[in-house]
């Protein structure tokens, strides 16, 4: 099965590499499949620039790309199609590793609960939550402390690192000139992101052990940063 599968990418591969290079219109956009690279198979979205290779639109599924330089567009198409064969694969995981989120989530909503100026990720009884992120949510009003001060003591102090995800896109700069953006054009989403969430680590791999340390490493970051 895994040899058949091999010889069928090696023969997409091949024929996409004789269309790049055979075809007289070489210097219009083609459209690519931009699928991500990570152990899940997840989709990559937003802008990207790979080696001066410019994309003509934000992408999701498809993004077209300027083909600036012919051998680079091949190679490019080349990894992409190896990416989308592995994405194929891992969709056999799906509800596997959604299990394994949900499971883990679950664990740091019930070992989070009650702690005064934390929140931890709202479930609606009426939908099935994905947990693709575990956003914590701090709320400087009522544990005394800012969010960038308790993530530098989760961080330093407890080994707990968070991660943001997902800036106003308004606010990068290339937007920023292309349309004029003001600030404060989305003032609840700016507080949201700058000044109140941070993404604790989240996904299948994750052990009971680790998701123990996490809710220890919180319990004690309030302890020494409230007022």
């Amino acid at each position: 099965m895994r040899l058949r599968l091999r010889l069928r990418l090696r023969l997409r591969l091949r024929l996409r590499l004789n269309y790049f290079q055979h075809n007289n219109k070489m210097k219009k956009t083609k459209e690519v499949l931009f699928t991500g690279s990570d152990t899940e198979g997840g989709i990559t979205s937003g802008y990207q620039m790979n080696d001066g290779v410019k994309l003509k639109v934000p992408y999701s599924f498809f993004g077209s790309i300027y083909d600036e330089d012919e051998e680079r567009a091949v190679k490019i198409a080349m990894a992409q199609e190896s990416q989308a064969a592995v994405g194929r694969a891992q969709l056999r995981k799906l509800d596997m590793l959604i299990g394994r989120r949900r499971e883990n989530s679950h664990y740091l909503n019930e070992g989070l609960k009650n702690i005064k100026g934390i929140r931890g990720v709202y479930e609606d009884p009426d939908c099935y939550h994905a947990f693709h992120l575990y956003t914590l949510l701090i709320k400087e009003d009522e544990l005394g402390c800012s969010r960038d001060d308790f993530m530098r003591v989760m961080y330093q102090e407890e080994g707990i690192q968070g991660i943001q995800h997902y800036q106003p896109n308004y606010h990068f700069t290339g937007l920023k000139k292309m349309y004029k953006y003001p600030d404060k054009l989305c003032p609840v989403a700016e507080n949201f992101f700058y000044n109140e969430s941070t993404n604790l680590p989240m996904h299948p791999r994750l052990t009971k052990d680790d998701l123990e340390m996490m809710v220890a490493g919180i319990k004690n970051t309030v302890k020494k940063v409230r007022r």
